[in-house]
């Protein structure tokens, strides 16, 4: 569920523009998206340049390309990371890309409580190994330090996993991945 948004014109640019429309999520969801588009392609070349030149266009990037000759014909599959708000706007565009789009799937993974859970972990084990410090700090044999110093070691551990899939949440999120495989048509 994924509302359109219209921004006042006055930036130079005409409304209803790509720069114009903007895709964000319905109450604050935070949804990894991923899509694949098979292409029908006059010309593999022109339509990986056109591809490339889109993808710079909306501030995207290239994770991978693969290109290979089958009966003397070039194909090619281009893996996309797209900021995900350009995510519907970028997908209409590789369409004209081709003749025809001989098949194509998408789809969401709303990771919304996944990454409220992961924030709240986070706050709380934050706040216990605050606590683990203070007792690191009243402690007054060295067999104390050591176990309370291997029990904060152990926290600041799990800290950082969970930091770790923060970030890959909000990467996965922010940038969505589309897979555009290019068939070239022949005579």
């Amino acid at each position: 569920p994924y509302t359109t948004l219209f921004r006042s014109p006055g930036n130079g640019e005409e409304p209803g523009s790509p720069g114009q429309l903007a895709y964000e999520p319905v109450g604050n969801k935070m949804v990894i998206k991923d899509a694949e588009l098979e292409i029908l392609v006059q010309s593999t070349d022109i339509a990986i340049a056109q591809t490339n030149q889109l993808t710079a266009d909306y501030n995207g990037y290239i994770i991978s390309t693969q290109s290979w000759y089958k009966d003397g014909f070039k194909h090619a599959t281009l893996r996309l990371g797209i900021p995900s708000a350009s995510f519907e706007t970028v997908l209409n565009q590789l369409r004209d890309i081709g003749l025809r789009v001989i098949s194509e799937t998408a789809s969401g993974q709303d990771v919304s409580n996944e990454y409220v859970d992961l924030q709240s972990k986070l706050t709380n084990l934050e706040a216990t190994a605050a606590r683990i410090r203070d007792f690191l700090n009243a402690a007054k044999t060295i067999e104390e330090t050591l176990t309370v110093s291997a029990q904060l070691a152990e926290l600041e551990a799990q800290i950082e996993q969970v930091k770790g899939q923060i970030r890959y949440y909000e990467g996965r999120s922010a940038y969505s991945t589309v897979t555009v495989n290019l068939v070239p048509q022949h005579p």
